[in-house]
């Protein structure tokens, strides 16, 4: 963790060999104490130890910035703990970099700040930040950053892994070895690691967040899980951690079942094309509370993400959710991303949970705590399974001939819904299959409505997306299932799987009941094969179909495949427990629906000047070739282009239907035109167009005023109604023959040929018009007469160039207008050019009458700070060969920049905005611009000129318009920069010690010293030995700089022998300037009693075994009463006493029996003469003297023991309660012996 400040220099202390005695007896006492109560319990982790624990090599966790089917590669562990349970945690990252900063944060930390909040390993969010997101993702701080918005968020904590930590060196959170991995937190002295740990404060679930060390992409290096290379940096490779451990215990006991993610990154650093890879088990419980253990089984993937939730894969589209159902099927991307699946209508569902869709929790240990799996939304339903009403609606027709669907009914392709009634099951999920015949069966499944109505539809096409035929589906055909604990494993991006995987349903015990599973890897019941897709998009890995019957992986993986068969794919296996409903009677009926075929006829005589016009026509209607109705078509106008129609109706849709004309007219040549489909009926247009008596063709080319070529070759071509090439003829075309040219006689075959013209316009021409009109000849023929007109164009092209140093100052437009102009006037709408279009623009095809000259080009933008080589229609550009160059101009400028900064600013006390003017040779030069964060707190004025409008030479500065409350300003203008610094002058100018003493002696003088630290906690202020003395009125004033007054202080002093400190406070004056700090100490004394016997060595035998003396200050008692005896040596000394003025006296509480004494009460009490008093008793002559008292005899069968001591018979053990019990009081004597040594003649505070 973050360490703490250091502590202060003490020096040692004369006995400190008898204080570390009395510690290490203490010690001692406890281990004694922990040996005779409990043994300690063996260590479990929960992490990385479960997916290393069953061999293969080892799955790195990862942490990178890359994506995976969308999905940011950021693994996120979480553990559920109940309130005062104790979590223990660490990983194999030691220099991971967070990558915080005050921009994301909010915060105004300075680099030292910030450089040692990024050096956190680990971050650990608490339940109620975890509830945040859960219920409103994304909202709040969802970065998890110790920071939101500058206020420091206390549900994030941040620890930090010492970077110098080795694998044994016991450095808290820090997993260097699989050994260490595997004796999980047992601290320093077990086989495990030294924990990070903290004591839940609430019961809920935590995230943890283990960092990597720069979130590279780089893959980290393959190990075996024995291997302890893992655990190096060069090994995890920056994007991932090779061991992390999140333990919860409950005193001694652990807690397993308590960490899940809901998405796990792994990564193998590698494929090894080989099996016994990943051997790693996970456990995924379902919401209905089936519990499945997932077993690895040495698949051989690379990097890859490993999910589980309730539907799959889905087909369907995001944008109607509600309407997708399970896919039931594996397919395969076009890119290791998956980033192509939604175009073909595939759904990898790695959505977080809504109503329809669920992302399950995944453990690394089989959670069995009902508590807990209560709290995480984990409960077994209840009710008994059963549906009611299950009915067909099939869709309907767009075809007005359909007939009306009746219940069951529906129509060949047009599919329909299923639907079915359930009540308060304890089933989740449903599945209906339709049975088509061998190999193929259509899945339908969705997630279950209780209380409700369930409808899910269906296409009418079988497995293999062919439409179903009319017929009757029984129970032969049609079943549905109820499922609980529906659970789908999407594998994504798995390339080889060797011995496939295993899936067990565990029972109540955590033993399997079940192991089959569910998956579909063939082409049966494949998707959208739109190209670039193919059916190998879905006939992918081992290409099974196991989606109906399953298969049993109880000692066999399912779905084994090799040769990187996996990549780029998603695959679906899934499992649950169904109960089968029994339908009673149920079938559906399928029918065709009768088309219809309409024929509309057309006539376009043309010139056809016949009279009268043909107005009637038969058409015959052909089904799979052959003629089953004829029908005449009559124009309802004689000579009008409605040629009329006809409808044929009730036709039988799986034939195949065509019409023809049986009479068509001479000199008519027909065409058709079909749409439509079965569904809303075909639609035929028959157009008979005149085509047949021509002679003469003339063709004519104008040319609209503009110049024309010195020639033009043109080509009559006639085609037939096969639209085949049946005549050709070439003419040139000039002035000298009048553009003009003619073709006669042509022959009766020709006379039915479609004729048109063709011609190679040269560059720099465009057709304009293209019209022709037959003219009759009188003798039954007709001249076709062709004009067409050209003209003459061109291209105009504008660029703008710019002479500004290549936009050195920065303040080039983005995007200019230009103007053209004809013979002065605008022409067209002005035009934008821009850096996209290279500056440039080109009008084409502007007509050349020969006169393109009257063609200019001028800017009509605002030009700013610019000159424009053509700024205005009087000096407009000319067009020389096509072109017009139009040059922009920055005239010589200069620029000036107001940099502010900001010096020992408290936290969030800068003001948002300040305001700097810029001044031109001392005048002010426009208006005052703002300097605040959003502007890195800096302007710069582009385009100054350098002189003045008066012509002298322009210089600048820039000066601060209103420096905010607290703060001096000072500005430095050099050359072309101002640096206007402001620092705070606000808090504590002047630090006041002041000493303060109880009792009339003081020492001659006193040494104090004040620090101060800011808030990481880092010394920033010392103002070394500071010497206090009753001259100075034991008072020091301190100035404190600017830049230093936000500083947290601080006061210590150097106690003098004989005093101790008393107390210590600190006030604020009330403008907040001088703080001052007050230290109170006192002299002490120690004062000592004697007591003396006159009486001859006791030779009457009189003297008591103690006596009891009693310590007076100003004549009241002080203390209770002490005991004098031959133990104490007659003596017995008070320590550390006040010197505070007081009188201390001291006298005998009880003379003895036969002894006078020269202290016999509190009015006669005996005073103390440097330090000491001498109480003596002396014996009374004239009282004779009283025998001792013969001591009692033991009573028989007593064992001896000696006086004052529990009695020890002789051969007993020595139990641990008074083995203990001696060595603390041995250890207690000797620390309180030292105490009162220390404080009567140590420094003190």
């Amino acid at each position: 963790m973050t360490p703490n400040p250091p502590f202060q220099h003490r020096l040692a202390h004369p006995r400190a060999g008898l204080l570390r005695l009395a510690t290490v007896l203490l010690a001692a006492a406890l281990c004694v104490l922990a040996l005779a109560c409990a043994t300690a319990p063996p260590a479990h982790a929960e992490g990385s130890k479960d997916l290393v624990a069953h061999g293969g090599y080892r799955p790195y966790t990862e942490r990178y910035n890359a994506s995976t089917a969308g999905e940011n590669r950021l693994t996120e562990l979480y553990a559920y703990v109940k309130e005062g349970e104790t979590v223990s945690f660490g990983t194999s990252v030691k220099d991971a970099v967070a990558r915080f900063t005050n921009e994301k944060m909010g915060t105004n930390l300075s680099d030292a700040e910030l450089a040692a909040l990024n050096q956190c390993d680990i971050v650990v969010c608490g339940p109620n930040w975890v509830q945040e997101q859960q219920d409103s993702p994304g909202t709040g701080n969802t970065r998890a950053y110790p920071y939101f918005q500058g206020v420091r968020d206390t549900r994030v904590t941040t620890y930090d892994v010492n970077g110098a930590a080795t694998a044994d060196s016991g450095t808290a959170g820090y997993i260097g070895s699989v050994a260490r991995e595997a004796g999980g937190p047992t601290g320093p002295d077990g086989n495990g690691y030294t924990p990070l740990t903290f004591t839940a404060q609430k019961s809920g679930v935590y995230l943890f967040k283990f960092y990597s060390q720069s979130l590279s992409s780089r893959n980290p290096q393959p190990y075996l899980t024995t291997d302890d290379r893992a655990f190096t940096s060069a090994a995890q490779a920056g994007g991932s951690i090779a061991a992390w451990d999140i333990t919860v215990s409950n005193g001694d006991d652990v807690q397993n079942g308590r960490v899940f993610t809901k998405k796990l990154f792994l990564n193998m650093g590698n494929n090894f094309d080989k099996a016994g890879i990943l051997k790693s088990h996970m456990f995924a419980v379902t919401d209905d509370n089936y519990h499945y253990e997932i077993d690895f089984n040495g698949m051989d993937p690379f990097g890859f993400v490993f999910f589980a939730n309730n539907r799959g894969l889905l087909d369907g589209s995001l944008d109607d959710r509600a309407g997708t159902r399970s896919l039931y099927h594996s397919v395969r991307s076009q890119n290791n991303a998956l980033s192509d699946l939604a175009e073909h209508g595939v759904i990898l569902n790695n959505a977080p949970t809504n109503e329809l869709d669920h992302t399950y929790k995944l453990f690394f240990n089989n959670p069995t705590d009902p508590e807990v799996l209560a709290a995480l939304g984990i409960a077994t339903p209840s009710g008994e399974n059963a549906i009611s009403n299950f009915t067909f609606t099939g869709n309907p027709s767009p075809n007005p001939a359909a007939p009306e669907l009746k219940a069951n009914e529906g129509f060949v392709g047009a599919g329909g819904t299923f639907s079915f009634d359930v009540g308060d099951v304890a089933a989740t999920s449903y599945e209906i299959t339709l049975d088509f015949g061998d190999n193929n069966t259509v899945t339908l499944s969705n997630t279950l409505v209780k209380n409700g109505t369930n409808t899910i539809a269906w296409d009418g096409l079988d497995a293999n997306g062919v439409k179903v035929p009319a017929g009757t589906y029984d129970l032969n055909n049609v079943a549905i299932k109820l499922k609980g604990g529906e659970v789908h494993f999407p594998l994504l991006d798995v390339e080889n799987n060797y011995d496939g995987v295993k899936i067990h349903r565990l029972g109540a015990d955590g033993s399997p009941v079940d192991s089959t599973v569910y998956y579909n890897n063939s082409s049966s019941n494949a998707g959208d094969v739109t190209p670039p897709w193919s059916m190998s998009n879905w006939a992918v890995a081992d290409t099974q179909d196991h989606s109906v019957t399953g298969v049993d992986t109880s000692s066999q993986g399912a779905m084994a495949y090799q040769n990187r068969a996996g990549d780029q794919t998603a695959l679906d296996i899934w499992a649950y427990h169904d109960t089968p409903i029994v339908l009673q009677n149920f079938q559906f009926k399928l029918m065709d629906v009768p088309t219809k075929l309409s024929v509309h006829k057309t006539w376009d005589h043309g010139a056809n000047h016949a009279d009268p016009l043909p107005s009637s026509i038969d058409v015959e209607l052909l089904a799979d070739g052959t003629v089953i109705d004829t029908q005449t078509l009559t124009a309802p106008t004689v000579g009008g282009e409605d040629g009329g129609s006809y409808t044929w109706t009730g036709l039988d849709p799986n034939k195949n239907y065509t019409v023809r004309e049986a009479n068509v007219p001479e000199g008519y040549q027909p065409s058709e035109a079909i749409t439509g489909n079965n569904d809303e009926g075909w639609s035929i247009d028959l157009v008979n167009t005149y085509t047949g008596n021509v002679t003469t063709v003339e063709v004519e080319k104008q040319w609209s005023g503009t110049q024309p070529p010195a020639e033009l070759p043109i080509s009559v071509v006639g085609r037939d109604a096969a639209d085949n090439v049946q005549f050709r003829q070439d003419f040139v075309l000039n002035a000298g023959n009048n553009w003009k040219a003619t073709i006669d006689n042509l022959t009766s075959d020709q006379q039915a040929l479609w004729f048109f013209i063709e011609e190679t316009l040269p560059d720099g021409y465009r057709q304009i018009g293209d019209a022709n009109k037959l003219t009759p000849n009188g003798d039954g023929t007709s001249t076709l007469s062709f004009t067409i007109t050209n003209q003459k164009v061109i291209d105009l092209t504008v660029t703008k160039a710019w002479d500004d140093d290549d936009n050195s100052q920065g303040i080039r437009p983005t995007t200019v207008e230009m103007q053209l102009l004809k013979d002065g006037q605008p022409f067209g709408d002005p035009v934008i050019l821009s850096e996209e279009n290279n500056w440039s623009y080109t009008w084409k095809d502007l007509v050349d009458d020969g006169s393109y000259s009257a063609f200019k080009v001028y800017e009509s933008s605002d030009l700013g700070e610019y000159t424009s080589s053509a700024d205005s229609p009087d000096n407009a550009a000319d067009f020389a060969g096509g072109m017009a160059t139009v040059t922009n101009t920055l005239p010589p400028t200069t620029s000036f920049t107001a940099m502010k900064r900001w010096v020992a600013t408290p936290f969030g006390s800068t003001p948002p905005t300040v305001a700097a003017q810029l001044f031109q040779n001392g005048e002010p030069y426009g208006d005052p611009v703002p300097l605040d964060g959003t502007g890195s707190w800096q302007h710069t004025w582009f385009g100054l000129p350098l002189t003045t409008a008066e012509g002298s030479e322009a210089s600048y500065y820039a000066l601060e318009t209103n420096v905010p409350p607290d703060y001096e300003a000072n500005v430095a203008n050099t050359g072309n920069l101002a640096v206007i610094t402001n620092t705070y002058t606000g808090g504590v100018a002047s630090i006041v010690v002041q000493k303060e003493w109880t009792g009339t002696q003081m020492p001659a003088s006193i040494d104090v010293r004040v620090t101060g630290t800011n808030m990481a906690g880092q010394q920033q202020y010392d103002s070394g030995a500071v010497t206090l003395t009753a001259e100075g009125g034991w008072r020091a004033e301190l100035p404190i700089a600017v830049g230093m007054r936000t500083l947290t202080f601080d006061v210590t002093e150097t106690v003098p022998e004989g005093y101790r400190q008393t107390g210590s406070t600190s006030s604020l004056s009330e403008d907040g300037k001088t703080l001052t700090l007050t230290l109170e100490n006192e002299r002490l004394v120690d004062l000592k009693v004697t007591k003396a016997w006159a009486d001859d060595g006791n030779a009457k035998g009189l003297r008591p075994a103690s006596v009891q003396m009693q310590l007076l200050k100003d004549s009241a008692p002080y203390g209770d009463p002490v005991s004098l005896g031959p133990d104490t040596g007659w003596s017995h000394e008070w320590s550390d006493l006040a010197e505070d003025g007081s009188v201390y006296a001291v006298y005998e509480v009880t003379v003895p029996p036969g002894y006078t004494s020269d202290a016999p009460s509190a009015e006669a009490a005996a005073r103390f003469a440097d330090g000491e008093a001498l109480v003596t008793n002396t014996p009374i002559d004239d009282e004779p003297a009283t025998p001792p008292v013969p001591e009692t005899p033991p009573a028989p069968g007593t064992p001896p023991h000696a006086s004052g001591s529990p009695a020890v018979a002789a051969g007993d053990a020595l139990s641990p309660a008074l083995l203990l019990a001696g060595i603390l009081a041995a250890a207690s004597l000797l620390l309180a012996t030292t105490a009162v040594y220390a404080r009567g003649r140590g420094n003190r505070r």
